[in-house]
């Protein structure tokens, strides 16, 4: 199978896109980065970068051990907007630390033009030596098997844009990734966060189309026995996102956020030449599931598993949805406590099966992500040749 029908196959036999094929396939990344280029985004990038200094993050680097580096990795970054303002502040002091970046993302396309962009905007400090870059093609879980980084550098990773709910499920198992990777030096985590609740959840019209853009590549390439022209965005075909349920670690814990669902109305029936069945007209498909968060309980939760956690106040942003960014810190309690896991309930573990949360489940689930990736995206994305920006590798199973 190509890619492109496996991501047709897992849409027809789960009625929903998975949240990776919207950035695998080579359209769908086009269309992404089509849609960074919006103000709202633009906007992002400087609330995500004064964040490190406004939440602590110059004070808890100046108590590392290690203080002269500091690797950041970046995690989920697509256009990287804000990790690029971000890495810009660090390297501006000059009596700031020499900085280790490590851009990660599932889409070569979009680690690609990322590179691309960071080198146009940092080509002093990256010819000076104040900025080594490399990156990885892997999944924000997938990080220990990708990254290298020299011992007891400290770590700051970032995960903005809502990384952390592209879809239910993400937090705790990406907390212990950070665990597993980078052991027991000092780690820092700066990550976007859609807000929920006070202010409808709402996209821009060019979200729609970003959405759609993975449906109609499926049809073009015959992944999809449909006309790429019979998906649009009528009247009566998107139901728009709004609460469908509370998101939470375990089901008897407390509510992190509310769980989103965009989804849309087939008019037609949709098959796929790779499965038997196709889906009669009137079938509802998942186009995203995305957490909205509460900040509250999300720092309540990271300061559970024993990190020092702060939030900046949100933004609104043009896309009409509020933004905030939380910032949490290994080693700052007075308990002692340094990373996850320690101190907290042995069920602390056990996520909500409505919504996927066991890590086994999510462990398959990536695993059968990075089979998606379809091959004629590894000339696509070609990295710039320079002798500070590496590629290293393609990531697990390339």
């Amino acid at each position: 199978m190509s890619g492109a029908e496996r991501v047709a196959a897992a849409l027809l036999r789960d009625r929903a896109l998975p949240s990776e094929a919207c950035y695998l396939l080579p359209a769908g990344a086009r269309s992404w980065a089509a849609l960074s280029e919006t103000s709202y985004l633009a906007q992002r990038r400087f609330y995500e970068a004064a964040a490190w200094s406004a939440l602590g993050g110059p004070a808890w680097f100046r108590g590392c051990r290690r203080p002269g580096e500091l690797a950041v990795v970046g995690c989920g970054v697509g256009h990287g907007l804000g990790e690029i303002e971000l890495l810009s502040r660090l390297v501006a002091d000059p009596a700031g630390p020499r900085v280790l970046y490590w851009a990660t993302d599932t889409s070569e396309i979009l680690l690609g033009e990322h590179l691309a962009r960071l080198r146009a905007a940092l080509p002093g400090a990256l010819g000076a030596g104040r900025l080594r870059v490399a990156s990885a093609c892997a999944d924000i879980l997938r990080l220990k098997s990708v990254i290298d980084l020299p011992p007891e550098v400290p770590v700051l990773a970032t995960a903005f844009g809502n990384t952390l709910g592209i879809r239910p499920g993400l937090v705790m198992p990406f907390m212990k990734q950070l665990e597993r990777s980078f052991g027991r030096r000092p780690r820092a985590l700066l990550a976007g966060i859609g807000v929920a609740g006070r202010q409808p959840c709402r996209y821009p019209a060019e979200a729609f189309e970003f959405f759609l853009e993975t449906l109609r590549a499926l049809a073009a390439e015959g992944a999809l026995r449909a006309g790429p022209g019979e998906f649009t965005a009528a009247p009566g075909r998107l139901n728009l996102p709004v609460a469908r349920g509370a998101h939470r670690l375990k089901a008897s814990g407390p509510r992190l956020g509310d769980v989103y669902r965009l989804r849309y109305r087939l008019s037609f029936p949709l098959g796929s030449p790779a499965v038997a069945d196709a889906l009669p007209a009137g079938t509802w498909l998942t186009l995203v599931s995305a957490v909205l968060f509460d900040p509250s309980a999300l720092l309540r939760q990271l300061r559970a598993w024993g990190y020092g956690a702060a939030a900046a106040a949100p933004i609104m942003p043009a896309n009409g949805r509020e933004y905030a960014v939380v910032a949490a810190f290994s080693g700052t309690l007075a308990s002692g406590r340094v990373g996850f896991g320690e101190g907290v309930d042995a069920d602390a573990g056990q996520q909500h099966a409505e919504q996927e949360n066991d890590e086994a489940v999510l462990e398959k689930r990536e695993k059968d992500a990075l089979q998606l990736r379809p091959d004629d995206q590894l000339a696509a994305a070609a990295a710039p040749a320079d002798a500070d920006v590496h590629v290293h590798g393609r990531g697990p199973g390339k």
